[in-house]
């Protein structure tokens, strides 16, 4: 597997082809819990706090951390306030621009892919453990799903149908299997209307 510091590698190279790295005092607030998700944030240098509610839940420090990307990718609600700690430098990207960066550099899409595929799971069995409610767990795999979708027409969009079928495959397996359920468990007991139907739609985009 890649690791996030190859990974910033080739995004540094795309962000200084398109002059896209901002530079952030300390203080600066990215963006609130409840804003719209428009860019998503890679960290070069320097540290990012993550607040919930007010509170602090974590710092991020590593070079190559992705910040963002699931409420930017998804147009949903950003679900934490991201507030720069140390004087920051990140990499700003639309979600054009991250079409862009994946389609140049396949190999940065797999990694993105893992990497959503492990939070996307972790929130699935935190679901489960925390509510054992169905309807929760639904509403993860439906976010698991439309990942799945909104990230494989990206490069559908540019890359021939083999490549954009490898990534739906990488990416499926990957929650399958973290979550502990066989390989098509997910969408055979759960939510086989919505897995057809994206199917579908992503072999007729």
């Amino acid at each position: 597997m890649m690791e996030s510091q190859e990974f910033l590698s080739e995004a540094v190279k795309y962000a200084e082809s398109h002059q896209l790295t901002k530079g952030y005092p300390t203080g600066t607030i990215l963006f609130r819990e409840g804003d719209d998700g428009t860019d998503l944030y890679i960290l070069r240098k320097g540290s990012v706090a993550v607040l919930r509610g007010g509170t602090k839940i974590a710092t991020l420090r590593e070079a190559g951390s992705i910040l963002g990307e699931m409420s930017t990718l998804l147009s949903q609600k950003r679900s934490a306030t991201l507030r720069v700690e140390e004087a920051s430098q990140l990499i700003v990207l639309t979600p054009a621009q991250f079409k862009e960066l994946i389609t140049q550099y396949p190999s940065a899409g797999t990694f993105v892919a893992e990497l959503l595929a492990s939070r996307i799971a972790r929130d699935v069995k935190r679901e489960e453990l925390e509510r054992q409610k169905l309807t929760d767990v639904i509403a993860a795999h439906e976010k698991f799903m439309k990942t799945v979708y909104t990230l494989s027409k990206l490069l559908k969009e540019r890359q021939p149908t083999p490549v954009a079928d490898a990534f739906h495959d990488l990416l499926f397996s990957n929650v399958t299997a973290r979550v502990g359920l066989p390989p098509g468990e997910i969408d055979a007991r759960r939510l086989p209307p919505l897995f057809q139907s994206l199917v579908g739609a992503m072999s007729a985009a």
